[in-house]
């Protein structure tokens, strides 16, 4: 895990791998133009730097200023091999 003195002041990104912060951003960017709610999947970081395979979805909420996204990511449940 990730201790709480490590998540206070961190930056989401800081938890996507540099790999996969492309998808992000274009997930993202779709939801910033106005389309409606995205699925996909993509990994995280965990607190000692290995990946977690998720499945995430993300949709947004616009204020009159600002459009903001709500990300909601749950470990993928991928069989084993």
């Amino acid at each position: 895990g990730t201790a709480r003195d490590q998540l206070l002041g961190a930056e989401a990104v800081d938890f996507v791998p540099k790999e996969e912060r492309d998808t992000w951003w274009t997930e993202l960017e779709a939801i910033s133009e106005g389309e409606d709610g995205r699925r996909f999947s993509t990994s995280l970081s965990d607190g000692r730097g290995g990946r977690v395979p998720v499945e995430a979805s993300v949709t947004r909420f616009s204020t009159r200023r600002r459009t903001l996204a709500l990300v909601m990511a749950r470990a993928a449940n991928k069989p084993r091999r």
